[in-house]
């Protein structure tokens, strides 16, 4: 069982270590929120400007792209950061190039076929994803969409591979705010001129291309000479990098089929209009998961590297803290979620208000899903890519099980249960699994702490302003801003604990993951998975 005492869990005797992932999630964060504001303004403008139906088309064709596009991506994304990590850490960079051409070739290959069978197909896709709705111009709408496949696949493992080099700024300046912001101008501009369906659809997907030529570029000049590598050390084993990314590959599918395929299920039993509805309720909670990504792209390298060195004590201090800085930066958006969304429905328009339920039972699932920290992304790290494809095929199971039960009978709010289900069982299955075997879990007195300050100040006074007052915008947004600053007082006085301190500090870090003292740990850990 995790310790509980009020002792240091960030690890004060690895100041490095957590002083990098800090800065790293900070940079991140800058971007997420970024990313996260333009992304509602998207939504927002496809929600004004086209009807629900053709709003739903929208929502349902970008949401195909977006399972396709991960599914081509066999997993190399994630686990290429984890084999370039450790390469650095165990100064292995002949390493690096031998990595990054086993990933990428495959997935360029994958993405293609992909791309080509769904332009081919494209009708009788057209016909099974939107209810047999009419779509005017629909096969040239998908196969612009495929055209876009292969680019974005190779984009994300190539971003993926500058992580894995220790650069943080690709993401943030591509990732979060360079393509969002492209794709807010170039749709925008589709809809100001009148645009349909195919037009927005195609300005949403022109970004990738602009993207993918910079990070290559950027990802060259990261690249090293690929000439050191430890006396006595063979080449790098692909054989193992292939065993670790295969599983990660499936689950990355499930994991994303989690989020976009309800969105296709409610197109093609309830149409279009709910599932522009249903669509636009869930977006605005997953813009939560952004704070995720920006904490799990800061921490994954980190982890990587001490689990290279074999250093699971940081690991565990760093699951703990990273923890509370998830829940520190997500939770005050899902609790005003649960609160207002009637209010943040409104903005969408009068059509949008029955998604208020999907929105209220998503909000709960998500403070499930954040408190229990980074599980997933530690799971992989540890080598248990396997466990992780399984815990993800059940949590996908249950979820198309109950989405099949459930649509039919409560329409979009039956898709949002049944979501919000597989979230705490998929959750639930990993943190015993950590906890078991690692001894690992991310809950501390910082996180309980840190915890019930978010839900007084973001659940319990907002929702008492509004049953007293009534709920409308002014009397959410005095309480909410009430709380801001009680929680913002509240993390400063803790920003030891919070290892806040440490973003501050001018002084340079020093490696944390030593090179000359590394063992060749992270071959066993990714042969281990019993």
């Amino acid at each position: 069982m995790a310790d509980l005492r009020p002792e240091s869990e960030a690890g004060r005797d690895h100041p490095a270590t957590f002083r990098g992932v800090a800065q790293s999630g900070i940079a991140n964060l800058i971007g997420a929120a970024y990313g996260a504001a333009v992304s509602l303004v998207l939504l927002v403008l496809i929600a004004r400007f086209l009807s629900t139906d053709e709003a739903g088309v929208v929502f349902a064709t970008t949401s195909l792209f977006v399972l396709v596009e991960a599914a081509s991506r066999l997993g190399v994304d994630v686990s290429i950061v984890h084999f370039l990590a450790g390469a650095r850490a165990r100064n292995r960079d002949a390493d690096v190039v031998r990595y990054l051409r086993s990933g990428l070739i495959p997935v360029i290959t994958v993405a293609a076929v992909a791309a080509l069978a769904l332009a081919v197909a494209a009708p009788a896709v057209l016909t099974v994803v939107l209810r047999q709705a009419s779509v005017p111009h629909g096969r040239a709408l998908l196969v612009v969409l495929a055209a876009g496949i292969p680019v974005a696949a190779a984009y994300d493992v190539v971003v993926g591979s500058t992580r894995g080099l220790g650069a943080v700024r690709p993401t943030v300046a591509l990732e979060r705010i360079l393509r969002p912001t492209l794709q807010v101008v170039f749709v925008g501009a589709a809809l100001g001129l009148g645009g349909r369906p195919v037009t927005v659809v195609s300005a949403w997907v022109a970004p990738y291309g602009v993207v993918a030529v910079l990070s290559g570029i950027w990802l060259r000049r990261l690249l090293p000479d690929g000439t050191s590598r430890r006396e006595g050390e063979g080449p790098a084993d692909l054989g193992a990098f292939w065993s670790f990314t295969l599983p990660r590959g499936l689950a990355a599918i499930a994991q994303i089929a989690l989020q976009r395929l309800d969105i296709l299920l409610v197109a093609g039993m309830r149409g279009p209009a709910a599932a522009a509805i249903y669509t636009a309720a869930t977006r605005f909670v997953v813009v939560g998961q952004l704070g995720n990504q920006a904490i799990s792209y800061a921490v994954q390298p980190r982890l990587a590297g001490l689990v290279a060195v074999g250093d699971l004590d940081s690991v565990r201090r760093l699951f703990r803290i990273s923890t509370v800085w998830l829940v520190a930066l997500t939770w005050p958006l899902f609790l005003v979620v649960g609160v207002a969304a009637p209010l943040i429905l409104d903005i969408l328009g009068g059509g949008y208000h029955s998604g208020r339920t999907v929105m209220e039972l998503l909000a709960g699932a998500m403070l499930i899903g954040s408190a229990s920290g980074l599980v997933d992304i530690v799971l992989i790290t540890l080598g248990k890519t396997r466990w992780n494809l399984a815990d993800t095929a059940a949590a996908f199971a249950i979820n198309i099980a109950l989405n099949l039960v459930l649509i039919p009978r409560l329409g979009i709010s039956g898709a949002a249960l049944a979501w919000a289900v597989s979230i705490a069982v998929g959750n639930v299955i990993a943190l015993v699994q950590v906890g078991r075997r690692f001894r690992l879990l991310p809950f501390s007195w910082l996180s309980a702490l840190v915890t019930a300050l978010a839900g007084v100040c973001f659940g319990g006074l907002p929702a008492a302003a509004a049953a007293t007052f009534g709920l409308n915008a002014p009397v959410v947004v005095a309480a909410a801003c009430a709380g801001s600053a009680v929680y913002l007082v509240a993390l400063y006085r803790l920003r030891r604990d919070l290892q806040l301190d440490l973003v501050l500090r001018r002084q340079p870090p020093s490696s944390d993951a030593a090179a000359p003292a590394v063992q060749r740990r992270e071959d066993a850990l990714t042969g281990d998975e019993a």
